[in-house]
């Protein structure tokens, strides 16, 4: 079974047409603080390193996918390309969590601005 490498950004994993499935196998979210107050220090120091001459960039981590997902022909979804995610769940979800709550921020604010 041979497989492909690839490096991609986080924006390119959430913008694409695809769904991730997170196996039955897989343990339970057991992100805790700790995890989460790391990633976010993450995300601050590699925003706050800006600048005019570089970018910097973080590796966040291996997100380990498989286009092999055996779902039923009543749960896929046409045009929608589905993943299953060997490694790095934890890691989606809680980015997928963190991006739904600015979301949800953000349209507070704009229901705010709107009164």
């Amino acid at each position: 079974m041979g497989f492909n490498t690839e490096n991609r950004t986080i924006l390119d994993i959430f913008q694409r047409q695809s769904r991730y499935v997170i196996p039955r196998y897989q343990r339970e979210y057991v992100w805790k603080q700790r995890n989460w107050d790391e990633l976010l220090n993450d995300i601050t120091f590699t925003l706050g390193f800006k600048n005019d001459k570089n970018e910097w960039t973080h590796f966040l981590g291996t997100i380990v996918l498989s286009s092999n997902v055996k779902l039923k022909s009543s749960d896929s979804i046409r045009g929608i390309k589905d993943y299953e995610i060997i490694d790095g769940q934890q890691r989606i979800t809680t980015l997928f969590l963190l991006f739904t709550a600015i979301c949800s921020r953000l349209y507070k604010l704009k229901d705010n601005d709107e009164s």
